[in-house]
Order: C-alpha cells, then structure tokens, then sequence
C-alpha cells in the first residue's frame, strides 16, 4: 500500500495479513534495501502468523527515485504511518520491531 505525507511524498508500506490478532511494525535500517525488508517480514510471519505493516522510508524505495531521505522527512514519514495505523488498526496486541538508522 502506498500512504501520503503532509508534505506530500508516498511512501511504500508492505502488508501481509494474516487474520490475527496481532500486529508487527517494522522499521528498516538505514542501509537495509526493500527486498531484504520484504524477506524479514515474510520470515516473521511464516511461522507466527502476525499481520504485519513495514515502512519503507522516503529515498529507501525504487518506485520514488525522487525522494530523499532525511531526519525531518523520516519523523514526517512515521507520523503518517501512525496516524495511518490509528484510524484503521484495532488489534489488541502490537509489536514494534526496528533496526539502527545510524
């Protein structure tokens, strides 16, 4: 799925649903391309069966070259994630999960 910013960038987040009633987020290194980070989401949810919501930071995806990455545009990036999650998510566990941005 694709979200938009408040300043107007997309941002890619890979979901894979697996009826549950629990919920991983995942946030990416800094060095961490998005097919490496679909390979960890699929491996988290192979045996567990989470649902699972991965952020693809602005700059890290190949659909929007245009993007860059930054400290500002990376918080604009999970408020937007967040907001998204607390309009639309009601599960009753959730897990957060991430790796160093440097």
């Amino acid at each position: 799925m694709t979200l938009v910013t408040s300043d107007n960038q997309s941002i890619d987040v890979h979901f894979i649903d697996n009826n549950s009633d629990t919920d991983i987020y995942f946030f990416h290194g800094a060095i961490m391309k998005p097919k490496v980070h679909n390979k960890i989401c699929n491996k988290l949810t192979k045996n567990n069966k989470f649902n699972i919501f991965a952020l693809i930071y602005r700059g890290y995806s190949n659909l929007y070259k245009n993007a860059s990455s930054s400290e500002i545009g990376i918080m604009l990036d999970i408020k937007t994630f967040h907001d998204y999650i607390s309009k639309n998510r009601n599960t009753s566990k959730k897990i957060i999960i991430g790796h160093s941005l440097g």
